[in-house]
């Protein structure tokens, strides 16, 4: 019950803490609190987590180093007592909100628009490695590092000539949003990526490790994210392209399918009106090609 009262160890040692859980906000705290602590002080991540905190502390001088070893386990050593620097800092732009912009321009034929400054942090950038793995003529220039972090400015163009497909692209910033959301419940929640994967799951994830998008729509970042572990793949296109995706699967000789949506009541309905109909009629029309064909 509060209120809590803390008595510390004067002086205070350093330690050595292995997360328990994936948390970027307790990590923080730990390696802020050695930065007046005589010693290393260690962060063993397990599961790796958003790491501004220590590309801010480095870029405040701080004698702070990572560690990845061949399990992918973060060892996060930093030397006290730091003697920290004052410096001047540039917050970058949000990647996230100049997300807006970016896709605005690859919708609209004719269009090139520039968003400066924008932070490039790998653990932000998921929409524009999507939107570039669909082809998008995205473009990065002066390139720099501000504060630890790395910024850049980004150019998106489409030009009259290229096909425009807004409802696709409308889906795939909807599914970046679900990525961005997800990874932030990781750290909330302190999910971790499961270390043992069933055969079909080890499969899936040599899949995922060719790319985000592979075949014609097959979506693979949600089973990247959490491991593979039950239903995180995703077809992802129009209501049609989807439809013909199931037609492919279909000639291959696969007779039932089972889908499933991340929100299973609004996907549903969606399904019911417009996949399932498409998907039906499409398949009507292959079976009636492959009699004529017969007779």
């Amino acid at each position: 019950m509060l209120p809590l009262m803390v008595r510390g160890l004067v002086p205070a040692i350093p330690i050595s803490y292995r997360l328990p859980v994936a948390s970027a906000q307790v990590k923080s705290a730990v390696l802020l609190a050695g930065l007046n602590i005589a010693g290393i002080t260690e962060v063993i991540e397990p599961v790796p987590t958003r790491d501004h905190s220590e590309r801010m502390l480095r870029g405040f001088g701080a004698d702070l180093t990572v560690d990845v070893g061949a399990d992918g386990v973060r060892h996060i050593r930093l030397m006290g007592e730091a003697d920290l620097q004052p410096q001047q800092i540039e917050v970058p732009g949000d990647p996230s909100s100049a997300a807006f912009f970016v896709v605005a321009a690859l919708i609209t034929p004719g269009s090139e628009v520039t968003v400066t400054h924008v932070g490039m942090n790998p653990t932000r950038t998921g929409i524009y490695k999507m939107l570039q793995a669909m082809g998008a003529d995205l473009t990065y220039s002066n390139e720099r590092e501000v504060g630890g972090e790395p910024v850049a400015d980004i150019t998106a163009r489409l030009e009259n000539k290229q096909a425009t497909d807004q409802e696709l692209l409308d889906t795939l910033v909807a599914l970046a949003a679900k990525v961005e959301r997800a990874t932030a419940l990781q750290d909330q929640t302190g999910y971790r990526r499961p270390n043992h994967a069933t055969d079909g799951a080890k499969r899936l994830l040599a899949l995922a490790d060719q790319g985000q998008r592979i075949d014609k729509r097959l979506w693979t970042e949600i089973a990247k994210l959490t491991g593979a572990n039950s239903n995180t793949t995703a077809l992802v296109g129009t209501p049609e392209q989807v439809a013909e995706v199931f037609g492919d699967y279909y000639d291959l000789g696969v007779s039932h399918f089972l889908i499933r949506g991340f929100d299973p009541l609004v996907d549903a309905i969606d399904y019911g009106r417009a996949l399932i109909p498409l998907t039906r009629k499409l398949i009507d029309a292959r079976d009636q090609q492959r009699g004529i064909a017969a007779e």
